[in-house]
């Protein structure tokens, strides 16, 4: 079948409707009969194709024709993301900036308040108790000094004694023989380290009258009022018994005609055929204690109890 398209180079027409005619024309279909001057298409007649021959050799591609100005067709969907590209090197690090200058200090805050004291720790155990010292040395024990010294009528005591003399102990009795008590003559006494003495006579005389102890602790002696006794009448014993303290070494004791207006005569054989004594016991009570004897080491000091918690932080 022969088909002529010499118009179609030459219609006005969109490029869609030019395609058309051109596929339909190849198949013989139908021929459309275009004017070559008229903007209008016109059909003038169908017929149908008779058997065809074979197909001709395809002519040439005719010029393309003119862009339509169809409707743009709906956009595509998305393609599918393409894959990462390779990470770029890194770049070179810049250079550090200037430091810049330090700020104006702030003023200091108020002081917070002090926080609660925490409890106090256990208390440590108590150190070792250090040795005992040594002993000092024993002092001078009580009755540790004593002597006794008399007098046995008659012989000793032949003449009376006069007022304020002292009476005579000739004899030694009994003593510690330590050397405190001693005599100094048949009517004077030594009590030759400070201390406290009790000091005990007994005298049978024969007027009524009074004895009493006087005591020399340099000054001379003196009559010790609280020691004096005596009796009123009769022939019975004058007794006497009292503590005196001395204050010096060397101090000097008798025992004396206090009465002050008569002698007084030292019954000889009172009471019978036998002389009769007279006594002058002097026993030192105490004495200057020893030294103290040293103290001994300081325990050990017991270990430090735990630290108390620490007090609540005070406000800023």
């Amino acid at each position: 079948m022969k088909t002529s398209l010499k118009h179609l180079s030459i219609l006005k027409i969109t490029p869609r409707i030019a395609a058309l005619a051109f596929l339909l024309s190849a198949a013989g279909v139908f021929i459309f009969d275009l004017p070559t001057a008229s903007a209008q298409t016109t059909s003038k007649h169908i017929r149908p194709s008779p058997d065809r021959g074979p197909t001709g050799p395809t002519g040439t591609t005719g010029a393309t024709g003119a862009t339509g100005a169809g409707v743009q067709g709906a956009t595509g969907s998305t393609g599918a993301t393409g894959s990462n590209g390779t990470t770029g090197t890194t770049g070179t690090t810049g250079t550090t900036g200037t430091t810049g200058t330090t700020g104006t200090t702030g003023t200091t805050g108020a002081i917070g308040a002090m926080g609660a004291t925490g409890a106090t720790g256990a208390t440590g155990s108590s150190g070792l108790d250090g040795s005992t010292g040594a002993t000092g040395a024993t002092g001078i024990g009580a009755l540790a000094d004593y002597a006794d010294f008399f007098a046995l009528m008659p012989s000793d005591n032949a003449a009376t004694v006069g007022i304020g003399a002292p009476v005579d102990f000739p004899q030694d009795g009994e003593s510690s023989g330590t050397g405190v008590i001693t005599r100094m003559t048949s009517s004077t006494f030594v009590l030759s380290e400070p201390g406290v003495y009790q000091v005990l006579f007994q005298v049978s005389v024969s007027e009524a009258g009074q004895l009493g102890l006087a005591l020399d602790s340099g000054s001379g002696f003196v009559v010790l009022p609280s020691s004096v006794v005596g009796r009123a009448t009769g022939t019975s014993q004058i007794v006497g018994i009292t503590i005196i303290r001395t204050s010096v070494v060397n101090s000097f004791l008798q025992v004396r005609n206090s009465s002050g207006f008569s002698a007084l005569t030292i019954t000889p054989l009172a009471g019978g055929t036998s002389p009769v004594s007279a006594h002058l016991v002097i026993t030192r009570l105490q004495g200057p204690g020893g030294p103290t004897g040293f103290t001994g080491p300081t325990g050990f000091t017991g270990p430090t109890g735990a630290t108390g918690a620490t007090g609540a932080t005070g406000p800023g």
